[in-house]
Parts: structure tokens; C-alpha cells; sequence
């Protein structure tokens, strides 16, 4: 009980911020996209493009065709792989979520999704030029724009985020409760605390197979750091868990493509693991 009423109240934020923005500004997140492309910084483009996939409140599955347009339109795709990675990694539920953990937790997590993003765009950039990077061969078709008014969108979307998210919420407060129960303290200080010098890769290797919905993870995440968890290894989980979740693994290689989908694999892996272990020596 204590676990959900700490986390309901920015549960709630987080779902209403997420269907304001889905229902005021889904449009004004693809025009921004394209207002990049036609820019002349492209790191500060990058880096913008970042931003905009935090503010993304669409699913990855969502995203796609955004991203298929995009590119029909002639977007460079290191300003579209910057937006879809950033957007894997953090979206405004889970960005208001995460205060839960704490104003440190919080800002690392901003700053780990803009890395991530602006990492990978920069990396496009110099390595495929002249290389196609997205297979949208299958999007042959323009999205239609919703006729819903804005307030019929935003309780459409209102409803939809918490038919996503509570369940896994639910799931993510019933697993802490177990585990604070039947698991001692010490088997997560031996395992993930910071003296266990193989706690990163541990934590960056669990996020794999059990990390559910974003929202669902806060209370484990919370947990765990109340069990001796260091916060590099919370990074790293942060960083491992969102970019190989099984629903956005099928999405981004149906548009990667196999060479480029273990490329994104290998990279999302390695940075979970760099990113924990700086962040254990700078906090």
C-alpha cells in the first residue's frame, strides 16, 4: 500500500500530461520533426529531435508510421533514429513517473534517454551515409489524421494509457510486495549493490527479460534502491530494459531491417553498461 501511494499521484500526472500532449500537440510533434530536417546545425537538430522523443506520448508501434512518413519526406534519418530511440527510452508517463524515485534518479534518466538518442544519431550520421538505415517498404500508405475533437482525444487517450498502464502497475506494486517479503535484503546487496563489482552487468542483463511496462518497473526500481542497488546499476537497468522489451524489439526490427536491428542491439547494450558504470563514479 505504501508503494502505490507514493506512486499513484505521479501515475496520474504522468496519464494526463501524456493525453494532453497526444490530444494538443500529436500534429505539432510531426511538423516540429519535419521543421528539423530543413535546419543547418545537425547536432543541435539531433539533440532537438531528442527532446521531441521524450515528448512523444505515442507506443512504439505508433511511432513507426510517424517515422515512415518522415522519411518519405526526406527527413534525415539521423534526426529520425534520434527520435525513435529517445522515444524507446522515455515518454511523459514514465518521465513523471519517475520522480517517484527521486529528483537524482529523475535527471539521470533525462539525461541518459537525450545520450542514448544523440549518440545514435551522430553515429548515423558519419557511419551511413550513403547506407539506408530504415525499411519502411511496408508504410506505403499516409497516415490519416483523427476527426475527434480534442477533448474526445484526450479522454480516448486518457482511456487507453491506463488500460496499458495500469495492469502492469498493479503487476510491478504485487512483485515488490513478494520480494520485500520472501527475499532477503542481503541477496540484492550482494547482487546489485555497489560493491559487487559485476552489479552493472548484472542489472543491464535482468532488464532484458523482466522489464513490463515502463510504469510497472518504478516500484521494483524503488525497491531495489532501498535494498542496496547502486544507482549505475539502476541506469543501466533503465537503459537495458525499455530498449530490448519484447513489443519494441518486433517494432524496430520490422523497420531496421536484421544487419541494423543487431547493430541497435549491440549498441543499446554497450551503453547500458558504460552509462551504469559512470554513473556510479560521478554519483
Amino acid at each position: 500500500m505504501t508503494q502505490f501511494k507514493t506512486i499513484f499521484p505521479f501515475w496520474v500526472a504522468g496519464l494526463a500530461l501524456s493525453a494532453l500532449i497526444a490530444a494538443c500537440a500529436g500534429n505539432g510533434i510531426e511538423r516540429a520533426a519535419e521543421m528539423l530536417g530543413r535546419g543547418r546545425h545537425p547536432i543541435l537538430l539531433i539533440i532537438a529531435a531528442c527532446f521531441l522523443g521524450i515528448a512523444s506520448p505515442l507506443c512504439m508501434y505508433g511511432t513507426i508510421p510517424i517515422i515512415a512518413m518522415l522519411s518519405r519526406k526526406g527527413i534525415p534519418q539521423e534526426i529520425l533514429i534520434a527520435f525513435m530511440v529517445s522515444s524507446i527510452l522515455l515518454n511523459p508517463i514514465l518521465l513523471v513517473m519517475t520522480l517517484a524515485l527521486g529528483i537524482r534518479i529523475f535527471i539521470a534518466r533525462i539525461v541518459m534517454a537525450l545520450a542514448v538518442g544523440s549518440l545514435a544519431g551522430i553515429l548515423v550520421r558519419f557511419f551511413f551515409r550513403g547506407r539506408r538505415v530504415f525499411h519502411i517498404q511496408a508504410f506505403n500508405k499516409e497516415c490519416k489524421s483523427s476527426e475527434r475533437t480534442k477533448f474526445r482525444r484526450f479522454l480516448h487517450s486518457l482511456r487507453r494509457n491506463f488500460e496499458i498502464t495500469a495492469p502492469y502497475l498493479l503487476l510491478g506494486i504485487s512483485l515488490t510486495v513478494l520480494m520485500q517479503r520472501y527475499i532477503p535484503v542481503d541477496i540484492f546487496t550482494a547482487v546489485l549493490g555497489d560493491k559487487n563489482p559485476y552489479a552493472i552487468l548484472a542489472s543491464a542483463s535482468i532488464g532484458v527479460p523482466l522489464y513490463m511496462c515502463g510504469g510497472g518497473t518504478i516500484p521494483l526500481i524503488g525497491a531495489w534502491l532501498g535494498s542496496g542497488m547502486s544507482v549505475g546499476a539502476a541506469c543501466a537497468f533503465m537503459i537495458s530494459g525499455p530498449a530490448t522489451k519484447l513489443n519494441n524489439l518486433s517494432a524496430v526490427k520490422m523497420i531496421l531491417g536484421k544487419l541494423n536491428f543487431l547493430l541497435y542491439l549491440l549498441y543499446v547494450m554497450a551503453f547500458s553498461l558504460i552509462t551504469g558504470y559512470a554513473a556510479d563514479w560521478l554519483l
